[in-house]
């Protein structure tokens, strides 16, 4: 009988204990379905909201822990089982913010949607240049240092040059000796000097067809330079106005840096003597005048080359300039396609070469009852590395107006020569003769010699050495005879030109 209860009690025991877990595992089996249904729901929902599939398989994730860790085991234990952890559902997820958002939720806005802050502020600066007049410019070197806008209409050149001068010479002169006879007498001299420093400025301003130049020389502390021209035609009709070198001597109109020689030939000076700063003054006709020029821009053109030009009369007058004399200057030539401006053969290649005609009149209307005359013939021929110039000038005055009782009063020739040898070395060598028609057999003859090194191209930077010999006949002593006297110089000159 015991038995029996024992029995009984066991089965009922066991009886619950089965219907305890078929509502566990039933609960368990609704917490897993609640929770894919929720986690379904929500995925679908993620996944409508941001179209994509890894929305979806993020949710899956999510749903799968909860579901296994609802399940508890099934265990036959007298003591009674922890209630089960209620799953959370997926709607109270937490929001994870911007670390879930896809690129289809960060999609430009429509075109239809204006931004009111631009994106970059630089954008603006640009868009503000470009309605600036040149827009933004540029800065470099060639042939200078230079300064441009992007669209050409505005340009700053600046070139910067020295010359640095060592000169000695040896005077010989006719003296009277202590006993009344005639004699000769030396003087030397040594010194340094700076004939040059300039800074000059050029370029264009609105247009490639306004071009201006200023040049500034410290070693005088002055302005030499500066006008304005404006080219009608670019080339074949050109306006200049202001203080230009006359267009008369191609010596002359040359640049000075780009000259084979340190000083100009005696065939084109008047006055020729060794104490004249650089023997290179007084040029016949030449000189800078104020005034106005028409030219086909004749120093770079090929083929014809022309200009004509009413000036002062003044000379280096200065740029207020003098009295209006006036001066006529007109100039006509011809070249093949030679640099006829720059003597050394930097550009080699076959015969190449230039001729030009100027002549010069200056009226009587400064009050000086005298009319001037200037009629030169000047030429270049370079080949191969050959460079040679000549170049004959006259000169005659005359009394009142024009040719009334005209006299001539000199005339000079020159010839020089220089050979470039790769670029580096370049002897040269040069006669000259002037005849001073208004005194009597006083005639004046130049031998130069000279070596120069051309450490770069184009005159950039040179070792410039020359040494001359002048032949003068001039008035002895007691000025009854004439006698040539020999006066020695040696120049050695550095260059700079950028």
């Amino acid at each position: 009988m015991k038995h029996a209860i024992i029995q009984s009690l066991f089965a009922a025991m066991i009886v619950c204990a089965a219907g305890r877990a078929d509502a566990q595992i039933s609960l368990s089996g609704s917490a897993k379905a609640d929770t894919k249904s929720g986690a379904k729901t929500d995925a679908k929902a993620d996944a409508k909201a941001d179209a994509k599939a890894p929305a979806k398989a993020d949710a899956k994730a999510e749903a799968k822990p909860a579901a296994t860790t609802t399940a508890a085991p099934v265990t036959a234990t007298a003591e009674p089982a922890a209630p089960a952890e209620p799953a959370a559902p997926a709607a109270e997820e937490p929001d994870l913010g911007p670390a879930l958002t896809t690129d289809a939720e960060i999609a430009p806005a429509p075109a239809s949607v204006a931004s009111p802050i631009p994106d970059d502020g630089d954008d603006m600066d640009a868009q503000a240049d470009t309605d600036k007049p040149g827009g933004p410019g540029t800065v470099g070197y060639d042939g200078g240092f230079y300064l441009k806008t992007d669209d050409g209409r505005f340009k700053l050149l600046i070139n910067g040059m020295a010359k640095t001068r060592f000169q000695f010479y040896n005077d010989e002169f006719a003296v009277i000796g202590d006993n009344g006879e005639n004699g000769l007498n030396h003087t030397a001299h040594a010194r340094f000097l700076l004939p040059l420093a300039r800074l000059s400025f050029s370029g264009h301003m609105f247009t490639e067809k306004l071009k201006y130049i200023l040049v500034y020389d410290l070693a005088v502390n002055s302005i030499i330079d500066g006008n304005v021209t404006w080219a009608f035609i670019p080339d074949k009709l050109e306006l200049r106005v202001g203080n230009f070198k006359r267009p008369i001597a191609r010596r002359y109109i040359n640049s000075s840096v780009k000259s084979q020689f340190i000083t100009a030939p005696i065939g084109e000076v008047i006055a020729a003597s060794p104490t004249d700063d650089y023997r290179d003054t007084d040029g016949l006709g030449t000189g800078y005048d104020l005034g106005l020029e028409l030219s086909n821009n004749y120093t770079k053109v090929k083929g014809l080359e022309w200009a004509v030009a009413v000036v002062n009369g003044s000379g280096n007058g200065g740029f207020w300039g003098d009295d209006f004399s006036p001066a006529v200057v007109g100039r006509i030539g011809f070249n093949n396609g030679v640099k006829g401006y720059s003597e050394t053969d930097f550009e080699g290649g076959g015969l190449r070469f230039g001729v030009a005609l100027s002549a010069y009149t200056e009226f009587d209307h400064d009050g000086d009852d005298a009319t001037v005359h200037y009629i030169g013939i000047d030429g270049i021929l370079k080949v191969q590395g050959l460079s040679l110039s000549a170049a004959g000038v006259i000169m005659n005055n005359a009394e009142d107006f024009l040719w009334e009782n005209a006299t001539l009063t000199c005339i000079g020739t020159w010839i020089g020569a220089g050979y470039l040898i790769n670029n580096l070395l370049e002897p040269v060598a040069r006669w000259g003769f002037v005849h001073n028609a208004q005194i009597d057999n006083d005639i004046q003859q130049e031998i130069t010699a000279g070596l120069t090194v051309h450490f770069f191209k184009n005159h950039q930077f040179k070792w410039e050495n020359n040494v001359s010999l002048f032949l003068d006949r001039e008035e002895n002593g007691d000025a009854t005879d004439r006698e040539t006297h020999k006066d020695l110089q040696f120049l050695s000159q550095l260059q700079f030109l950028s």
